[in-house]
């Protein structure tokens, strides 16, 4: 998972690296007035801009790299659950086992609101705050259950309408460091089930429907949660190692630069403007 997640993380990386130049610019008495062809609006000590184009043509890039470090779809390992349900004065309870467990549609993140650039000149911190949505994430897999002595089993599909997040990094050209300033899920939709290729009656498919659902809401909130944040640290360990490359490079300690090396070699290769997967 860590390879996944850095490939992934190239996205906010890219944003580290051309922040660097960004950081000279703004330092300087040029009198920058633009960030990734965006206008810089100047409210007191800080510099922001709404670099919506900037952060699409990143994202569109995500499909590939989703796909490329075998995240959608994404294969889970087989669960079993234990089932106790009291409808009305009967207490129903058994165990759900499911397999061949299949999560798709992490390809789908997207930015659904505003991403917003700023840049304090006091305290030397620039910021990226970008508000990301799945949609539509899809999953499958086949279920055998135990509910008083009845064993159904067959397959079941269902979907997740939306996962809406806020994901934020900061770098602080004081001390040249980058370190994550936020990350959270702000809205899960409800999950709908679909159960196939058996026969049964209205109480079992409501206890079968309803455990499933329970257990996969948790499932791909802490599959989002693992990927996302695990995305945003591994971002900000390597725009630190960036920092790093370029300070041993700048003092003499190295004859060349070792991170774009590092990125080839695992199939990325930057620009100014973007990063390209093969």
């Amino acid at each position: 998972m860590n390879l996944k997640m850095k490939l992934i993380g190239c996205f906010f990386l890219i944003v580290g690296v051309t922040s660097s130049a960004i950081s000279s610019s703004v330092e300087s008495e040029t009198g920058l007035e633009t960030i990734w062809g965006d206008k810089l609006v100047k409210e007191g000590e800080t510099l922001k801009a709404t670099v919506n184009n900037y952060a699409d043509e990143l994202l569109h890039n995500l499909d590939k790299l989703a796909v490329k470090a075998g995240i959608d779809p994404m294969k889970v390992d087989d669960l079993e659950v234990k089932i106790s349900r009291r409808i009305l004065l009967i207490t129903y309870t058994g165990k759900l086992k499911l397999t061949k467990i299949k999560v798709n549609d992490f390809s789908t993140i997207h930015r659904y609101d505003d991403a917003i650039v700023t840049y304090n000149k006091e305290n030397k911190k620039f910021r990226i705050d970008i508000p990301l949505e799945l949609k539509d994430i899809k999953f499958e897999c086949h279920f055998k259950a135990t509910l008083m002595g009845l064993g159904p089993s067959g397959a079941l599909d269902g979907e997740m309408k939306s996962v809406r997040m806020i994901a934020s990094i900061e770098i602080d050209f004081s001390t040249f460091e980058a370190s994550v300033a936020q990350y959270k899920i702000t809205h899960s939709d409800h999950i709908t089930v679909h159960l196939h290729e058996f026969i049964l009656i209205d109480w079992m498919i409501n206890i079968i429907a309803n455990t499933v659902t329970t257990v996969f809401k948790g499932l791909i909130l802490g599959i989002v949660d693992t990927v996302v944040d695990g995305v945003l640290k591994a971002s900000v360990n390597m725009i630190n190692l960036v920092f790093e490359d370029v300070t041993e490079f700048i003092e003499g300690n190295s004859t060349e630069l070792v991170m774009p090396l590092v990125l080839k070699n695992i199939g990325i290769s930057l620009s100014e403007r973007n990063f390209n997967i093969s």
